[in-house]
Formats: structure tokens, C-alpha cells, sequence
């Protein structure tokens, strides 16, 4: 399920986190390819719902770049946090990220709870090194 981001009042962004937060914990932890492919899949199903909503149809489309996609999710994130940055803190950026590259900011809380994982289990600095 997506969420659309942007435009969502302040009661669904918490219920989101507060979902989130709950329970990041239980999702496996991905592999950075797996972990791109989840995104290329969430952007894909955001640009379907975006043609949609434009009256164009559906299109298929041969192949998303999900590791272009973590790469500029990930230099967001890392350009907004610092080492000993909370998990709340974390989170915000996550779903910025998230956000500011899905078409329409319709974003799977699925994917957040990934990346918070990974974020959580490895480490900012881990996570940030050699991004950008």
C-alpha cells in the first residue's frame, strides 16, 4: 500500500510514523540489491497511479534503475543527519527522502521500515559512508 506524502494532513503523517516505528523491527533486513529492487517497485507503482490520475493510462515500463534510486534516497538522508541523530529524527528523513523522489511522494511504508532497519542495525555513520 502506498501512502501519498505531500499533502497528507498531520494526523495520517503520524499514524504512519507511529506504524512504522511499531514495527520496522519485524521486517527482514534486506541486501542493498533487494533493497533497490523494493524501491524500483515502489516507484513503479507510484508512476502508475501518477499516469493514472492523469487520465494516461497504464504503461510498462522495461527497467527502473532501484539502485539510482537508493543512491539519491541515500544522500538525502545522509545529508540531513548527524552520528548520534534519534530514530524519530531518522525516520523524518526517511520518508523526505522517500518523498521527494516517488512520483506524487507516494511513498510504501514497507520500504521506510527497510531503510529505518537498516539504518538502526548498522549505524548512520556505516549507512553514510561514501554516499554523495
Amino acid at each position: 500500500m502506498l501512502y501519498t506524502y505531500t499533502g497528507a494532513d498531520a494526523a495520517e503523517i503520524i499514524q504512519l510514523k507511529v506504524q512504522i516505528l511499531a514495527d520496522y523491527i519485524n521486517v527482514k533486513e534486506l541486501s542493498d540489491d533487494e533493497l533497490a529492487d523494493e524501491l524500483a517497485s515502489n516507484y513503479e507503482e507510484a508512476s502508475q497511479i501518477a499516469l493514472t490520475a492523469e487520465g494516461q493510462g497504464l504503461i510498462h515500463r522495461t527497467h527502473i534503475n532501484g539502485k539510482a534510486i537508493l543512491k539519491k534516497v541515500l544522500q538525502f538522508i545522509c545529508n540531513g543527519l548527524k552520528s548520534d541523530d534519534i530514530q524519530s529524527k531518522i525516520l523524518d528523513l526517511i520518508l523526505a527522502a522517500l518523498a521527494s523522489v516517488m512520483p506524487m511522494a507516494a511513498i510504501s511504508a514497507l520500504v521506510a521500515k527497510y531503510l529505518l532497519k537498516l539504518f538502526m542495525k548498522k549505524g548512520i555513520d556505516a549507512m553514510c559512508v561514501n554516499v554523495n
